[in-house]
């Protein structure tokens, strides 16, 4: 009963905080929390913010990131839209909440995963 709780309950109902900072020619958005319906504003948010910045590699880091549902992945594919009809590049470092639910959606192949910031702000442009 209890991981049904926490699954199904607490997980999704977690509030989500962002955090932005540059790093080198990328800027970096930090995520905790719940990518949710329940944070539907705060989706919003991070998409306006994605689509308003000057640099090239934008780096979201769901590390942090307790789950992820149907409004989160919705928010992440109109992200990625925003950003390459803007000729910049979306990449991801997922926890693995998150890495699952990608995976379950297919979207693995869409994103380029990255296990740390790091490791993504390293990696060459595609």
């Amino acid at each position: 009963m209890e991981r049904i709780r926490e699954e199904f309950i607490t997980k999704p109902n977690q509030p989500l905080l962002i955090r932005k900072t540059k790093r080198g020619a990328a800027i970096v958005f930090t995520c905790q929390g719940a990518f949710s319906l329940v944070n539907h504003d705060h989706l919003h948010e991070v998409e306006d913010a994605i689509g308003k910045v000057e640099e090239n590699r934008i780096v979201l880091d769901l590390r942090e990131v307790t789950f992820l549902d149907s409004s989160g992945l919705g928010t992440l594919a109109a992200t990625l839209k925003k950003a390459q009809e803007r000729g910049k590049e979306l990449v991801l470092v997922p926890s693995a909440a998150a890495r699952s639910t990608l995976a379950s959606a297919g979207l693995e192949k869409v994103f380029r995963l990255f296990d740390t910031v790091d490791d993504a702000l390293g990696a060459p442009s595609r």
